[in-house]
């Protein structure tokens, strides 16, 4: 597939996938000059319709194959028939990344994991003055084509799909089992995750945690520099008592850091040693760190009433987030979680969850499950929608207390979103 960029004026594309980035592939092929076919198993926007010469919506047929490469969105699987006829065909896939990173020039900073990699990226992108893009909202199919420097988040999803992806600096945050409703199961998942340094060279940076002994496993596969960041150890960018250390010299006291939690210390340290290696300066991390406030719905301060904190953590869409959420809290928590199940097993969650829940709210299709892991270690309420969740939360509550929204599930059962989601948390606190 290397030559395809110098034919895409010639070239036949069928895009699966109407979302954003799907969407964001399309145009990307149109500026190419490429005749572009969308297809969708779902009905599609006026806003998406609006951008499109040719489509189908509703359900994939074989027009969708009547193409000399098929660039899939995100969320495809490659289980989908369409993928697997056009394998067969002998078609080329690729995915809306891989088709994007064919056509930039220029530094790549590229943040996977399975917790903490949007933040990161933000980070990353503050000191880099460019804007976040990739999984992060914004496709990089949408910068594309062009030069620059790019901070670039990257899902298990999207590097499944890579092909020549190679980012001049790749970071790897952490490793726990999440989306196996897509990958058959965790070494699938982390296989993913290790595309994003396979086509590396010596010339290249990879950033490791060396907390995670999934992570730190990588090393010994990496065909690039490897360099460690660390909560509990001597590395590259480490915790030093009160201080992050970044090649030695002292960053900034973790006091003087807006977000909360170890798990913000270690992204924090991630971003710098990152930043570091992409040719920032040590003044600008240290400015872009002391005043990053954090991302909406990541354990966001949303009220305070009647001595009990109100916090949307809706992003928190795996038990490994929930986890880190948790931790960053010293009262009592009311927890409401569920949502989507994803395929992953609660089990794990069950010692935080004895050592800092009074009660948890459950709501969404696997209510069922949170509620036959944890009934036995504290009382389980269940709620029929997000308003009554948080009625039902500040009720159990008492003065000291913190509500927790940090679900543990994805949101497609309820919402559009997860954004939609912390939204509608929100404004039922606000209402109370």
């Amino acid at each position: 597939m290397s030559g395809f960029w110098k034919s895409w004026p010639c070239l036949r594309a069928t895009v699966v996938g109407g979302g954003t980035a799907g969407l964001a592939a399309a145009g990307l092929l149109s500026r190419l000059g490429a005749k572009v076919f969308l297809t969708d198993r779902a009905m599609l926007s006026p806003s998406a319709l609006a951008c499109l010469r040719e489509y189908e919506a509703g359900g994939h047929t074989l027009r969708a194959l009547s193409s000399d490469l098929l660039v899939l969105s995100p969320g495809v699987p490659p289980s989908n028939w369409l993928v697997r006829r056009a394998r067969e065909n002998r078609i080329p896939v690729m995915g809306e990344l891989e088709l994007a990173w064919r056509n930039i020039s220029g530094l790549v900073v590229a943040i996977t994991g399975t917790n903490g990699k949007s933040t990161v990226t933000e980070m990353v992108a503050r000191m880099l003055g460019v804007r976040a893009s990739g999984n992060v909202g914004l496709p990089l199919s949408s910068l594309a084509p062009g030069r620059g420097v790019f901070a670039v988040e990257c899902s298990s999803f999207q590097l499944a799909q890579s092909d020549a992806f190679r980012p001049e600096v790749a970071v790897i945050l952490n490793i726990d089992a999440d989306h196996l409703d897509w990958h058959p199961d965790l070494e699938d998942y982390r296989a993913s995750k290790a595309r994003i340094f396979a086509n590396q060279t010596r010339e290249d940076h990879l950033v490791l945690n060396a907390d995670d002994p999934l992570v730190r496993a990588f090393s010994g596969a990496a065909p690039s520099k490897v360099h460690f960041f660390s909560l509990r150890q001597e590395a590259d960018a480490f915790l030093s008592g009160n201080d992050l250390v970044l090649h030695g010299k002292r960053l900034i006291s973790r006091q003087d850091l807006r977000v909360v939690g170890l798990h913000n210390v270690a992204n924090a340290l991630a971003a710098a040693l990152s930043g570091s290696l992409a040719g920032v300066s040590l003044e600008r991390i240290r400015e872009v760190l002391s005043g990053f406030e954090g991302l909406p719905h990541r354990v966001q301060f949303v009220r305070e009433l009647r001595g009990v904190r109100f916090y949307d953590d809706s992003k928190g869409t795996n038990p490994h987030a929930v986890l880190a959420a948790l931790s960053g809290f010293e009262g009592n928590v009311v927890l409401i979680m569920g949502g989507l199940d994803k395929g992953v097993d609660f089990a794990g969650m069950r010692g935080a969850v004895a050592e800092k829940v009074r009660a948890i709210v459950a709501i969404g299709s696997c209510r069922d499950k949170v509620r036959q892991t944890f009934s036995d270690l504290v009382d389980v309420l269940t709620a029929n929608d997000m308003k009554e969740a948080v009625a039902l939360a500040f009720k159990l509550a008492r003065p000291g207390d913190s509500v927790l929204l940090s679900p543990a599930c994805a949101s497609f059962d309820m919402y559009r979103n997860y954004k939609e989601r912390g939204e509608d948390f929100q404004n039922a606190v606000q209402s109370l």
